[in-house]
């Protein structure tokens, strides 16, 4: 093992200590080289796919045509699960599922599901329908009639448009998922996916409905349609589970295929079950052989906030048999209670003595060689609400929490603007609002015409900071004119136009803000930088469009005077979040620490990485590196202040920042 140490004697200093460690992850999908690797762990038996059962177990939800959601992985899962609520019902209750069953159904819909949504599909998936009647369906994508496949309707589509079931022509707001055991020889081999808007491929090594799958592909926006590949490398012959999610934002034209290909050439694919292609991947809805089991639910969610000290831990096990789980807190195994409905064992804990506030709970759950590890923070009584369940969304919300020490609400549009815009009582509206320091407008809120509860927020001139990111909110939240995505697509890097602003976060010059290796998505941002603009800083490629920019307290816009402080953070558009490198995560809290007017962060290294025989050094916030042989100096200024910047990983140095 090499270390490299990087302290900090000086009073105004600041420094910590880098191990670097070779190891190997085991249990686990590594990334490496652009190839997920798939453990031969995660394998069942060759042949254990159940004949008799050929094909994919599916479910889908389909809300009231007058209900526009994004398009994002988290909500189509709760929605899903019926834990999407709406809150226009007296009392608020889950969406109703207006999929066409065999309770209501149209007369010319060849494909109902039952009467929770669910059905069985033998065949591939390879479905499309047109969003307006008679919402036939579609001849296009990869696999269409040019090369002998015809699509399929979705099951269940089109719903029906509210509870009146009287009109089925409803291709709006619904969330899709297909479950199979799929048969993968070893090697390499391309998975992927033709879908509108958001996808997700997800697998896990005792079951594809773990909460804790990993995702090989995974889209998370209203992108359009694309195709979404992962290269993985098998490492045993065996019986894989996969899971397959798909939603998209809006009524629009919408397919979805799911296949594999030959990574040498990506044109030589088929799709997943097809029993007329020999070297198809065949798809089972069962095993031969027992399942392995798999977390469904925990409590405290994932990387939750604001939880009551008292609030017990439950895990939820579908399967556990003569498994005996293994219950970790902050490392160290815990006793717990037992119970068992049907094939559901419920796992819980309560420490007597309280968490204690505020607080970050580690918890981790061992079943079956696989280990479900989260954790959630006690109350700390400051609020933040996040607007939109995108990837990113949960990212933020997690930044929120751990690093800002927020209790965050990560809620669905819909569900804020019932709770304030929508609320009857004006007052009971403004109340619910004011309870947060600030908001997160994410890239997942509706783009396109005034939205209910930000026109509230304006409206009523409620004093709440804000960060907005949709382009499409731009002109609402009078933070430009309008909004705009320059650059397109991969925008990788910005260009630091001024170094002294506080959104730079100590960086300059051409600034790398995601990861290498990555695919990014586009940013957004004003159209142009209103001259009542405060500290705008960068471009991606040229400088007319700002990355980040502020509009202060008391700021006039000529129409409305913003009641608080609030950004305008274009580096978070759609895919950009979720491939944000220590830069990208610098500049978001450099936005938080201003919008919320916190005192400047002092400068801080980030953790060292290693690429071979060259180390990347980085810090946050400001500051003269200084350099030297030994930890007790003689400190010299660094001929070298670039951030980051690559050193040599032989020999011993030491650094620390000075203010």
């Amino acid at each position: 093992m090499k270390t490299a140490q990087i302290h900090g004697s000086h009073p105004n200093s600041r420094g910590l200590v880098i191990a670097w460690l070779a190891g190997v992850l085991a249990s686990s999908i590594l990334l490496t080289q652009g190839q997920t690797v798939i453990p031969s762990s995660y394998a069942y038996p060759p042949g254990s796919g159940d004949a008799t059962k050929p094909g994919f177990v599916g479910k889908i939800h389909v809300a009231r045509a007058n209900q526009s959601f994004n398009a994002s992985i988290g909500r189509a899962n709760a929605q899903l699960r019926n834990e999407l609520i709406d809150n226009t019902l007296a009392p608020p209750a889950p969406y109703l599922n207006l999929a066409q069953t065999l309770d209501h159904l149209a007369p010319d819909n060849p494909n109902p599901v039952h009467a929770d949504g669910t059905f069985v599909n033998t065949n591939v998936i390879n479905y499309s329908i047109s969003s307006t009647p008679p919402n036939d369906v579609l001849d296009d994508g990869l696999f269409n009639s040019a090369n002998g496949y015809n699509d399929t309707r979705y099951p269940g589509l089109p719903g029906w448009m509210d509870d009146t079931y009287s009109l089925a022509e409803n291709v709006n707001a619904f969330a899709w998922e297909e479950v199979a055991w799929v048969e993968l020889p070893k090697g390499l081999i391309t998975i992927g996916a033709r879908a509108l808007d958001a996808v997700q491929i997800a697998m896990h090594r005792n079951d594809p409905r773990d909460l804790f799958r990993e995702t090989p592909v995974w889209f998370d926006s209203n992108g359009g349609l694309q195709t979404r590949t992962a290269l993985l490398d098998v490492q045993e012959a065996g019986i894989y589970g996969f899971r397959v999610v798909h939603t998209l934002f809006g009524s629009a034209d919408c397919q979805i295929e799911f296949f594999t290909a030959d990574p040498a050439d990506e044109n030589n694919r088929a799709l997943v079950n097809d029993s007329l292609v020999p070297n198809a991947a065949k798809a089972y809805r069962a095993l031969t052989v027992p399942s392995r089991p798999y977390v469904d639910s925990v409590s405290p969610g994932i990387s939750s906030s604001g939880i009551a000290e008292n609030e017990p831990i439950r895990v939820v096990l579908v399967n556990l048999g003569a498994t005996v789980p293994v219950l970790k807190v902050n490392g160290a195994p815990v006793a717990f209670s037992t119970s068992t409905v049907g094939n559901q064992t419920t796992i819980a804990y309560t420490n007597t003595g309280g968490w204690g506030s505020p607080k970050v709970v580690n918890v981790s759950v061992e079943y079956a060689g696989a280990v479900g590890s989260w954790n959630f923070q006690t109350k700390t009584g400051l609020k933040a609400l996040v607007v939109g369940l995108s990837a990113g969304d949960t990212q933020i919300a997690q930044r929120l929490a751990s690093r800002f020490g927020m209790d965050v609400d990560n809620l669905p549009e819909a569900t804020v603007s019932a709770n304030s815009a929508s609320n009857p009582d004006p007052e009971a509206g403004k109340a619910y609002l004011m309870q947060y320091k600030m908001i997160w407008n994410s890239e997942a809120v509706s783009s396109g015409g005034a939205r209910p509860y930000i026109n509230f927020v304006r409206d009523n001139s409620l004093p709440i900071p804000v960060i907005n990111v949709e382009q499409g909110n731009v002109a609402d939240w009078r933070l430009a004119g309008g909004g705009a995505s320059p650059g397109g697509a991969n925008v990788y890097s910005v260009i630091i136009t001024d170094a002294t602003s506080p959104f730079a976060a100590g960086l300059s010059g051409t600034v790398r803000i995601v990861k290498e290796g990555t695919t990014t998505g586009t940013w957004h941002t004003g159209n142009a930088v209103p001259d009542y603009a405060f500290g705008s800083v960068g471009t991606a490629l040229d400088e007319t469009s700002p990355a980040v920019y502020g509009v202060l307290a008391d700021a006039d816009t000529g129409d409305y005077i913003h009641p608080a402080r609030r950004v305008q953070f274009g580096i978070a558009g759609p895919g950009m979040v979720v491939s944000w490198n220590e830069n990208g995560w610098a500049m978001f809290d450099a936005a938080v620490r201003w919008v919320l007017n916190l005192p400047d962060e002092p400068p801080k290294f980030n953790p060292i990485t290693r690429n071979g025989n060259t180390v990347t050094l980085s810090w946050t916030g400001q500051g003269m590196l200084q350099e030297s042989s030994t930890v007790t100096g003689p400190w010299t200024d660094s001929a070298n202040q670039a951030n980051p910047q690559s050193l040599s990983a032989s020999g011993t140095k030491f650094f620390r920042i000075k203010e």
